[in-house]
């Protein structure tokens, strides 16, 4: 088989034997494959495959390219295909896939933002003021990272999410994750005040998205710095 896109344009031009799997003998044939890669998220690609049919129907698409399938052993994952008829009875389909090309590090964001505390008789210095209201940095992190078969690891903190915990090694590679600096603590002072548990790094929320048809997940977690104390 042969594939030349720009010999003629708005041709195709294909070339094979009639023999059991090949093009002219109906079956789905490659044409080119267009991935794009990603340094955080899925991965994705399209790839062009030609059919040989005297019609295409939506549900005879699907039911060729259905949506979760797997692209031979390669982890990618049908999200979706668009056909076009190029020939009376020779079709192109543009089949999406998402997956992954190669496993990377996961993908760390931090954040800091003011956060307002309001407090009664606090002392500055040699003068008390009845009411004060501050701010302090609060601290947040998320750890996105593709966990090949989330149905196969224990990986996944989920039962940790209200927790007091912190991700400190990488998930893909094992190596140590850079954990953000914190401001100083800005109330161990007080003699009075409201004691927040859990404290320090939290795990606030956890999600999986998982490809159809596949145990492959995009995993997200999200964490806050809380710190124990406040007026």
């Amino acid at each position: 088989m042969t594939y030349d896109p720009h010999r003629f344009s708005g041709s195709i031009i294909i070339a094979g034997s009639a023999a059991p799997g090949s093009f002219l003998d109906g079956t789905p044939v490659v044409l080119k494959e267009d991935p794009q890669i990603a340094e955080s998220g899925w991965d994705s690609m399209t790839v062009a495959w030609a059919l040989r049919r005297a019609t295409l129907t939506p549900e005879e698409l699907s039911a060729l390219f259905p949506t979760g399938s797997q692209y031979g052993a390669r982890n990618w994952w049908v999200t979706g295909g668009k056909p076009v008829c190029m020939a009376p009875g020779v079709w192109t389909a543009d089949i999406q896939y998402k997956g992954f090309a190669s496993l990377r590090p996961a993908k760390i964001n931090w954040g800091a933002a003011a956060e307002q505390q309001s407090a009664d008789n606090i002392a500055i210095g040699a003068t008390t003021y009845a009411k004060v209201s501050t701010h302090e940095a609060t601290n947040t992190m998320s750890v996105q990272w593709i966990c090949p078969n989330v149905y196969a690891t224990s990986a996944v903190p989920s039962d940790h999410v209200g927790r007091a915990f912190l991700r400190e090694v990488d998930p893909v590679t094992g190596s140590p994750l850079a954990v953000p600096s914190l401001a100083p603590e800005v109330w161990s002072y007080l003699t009075s005040f409201v004691y927040h548990w859990p404290n320090g790094w939290v795990l606030e929320d956890c999600q999986a998205d998982i490809l159809a048809g596949s145990g492959a997940a995009l995993i997200t977690e999200n964490y806050k710095y809380i710190r124990a104390v406040s007026p």
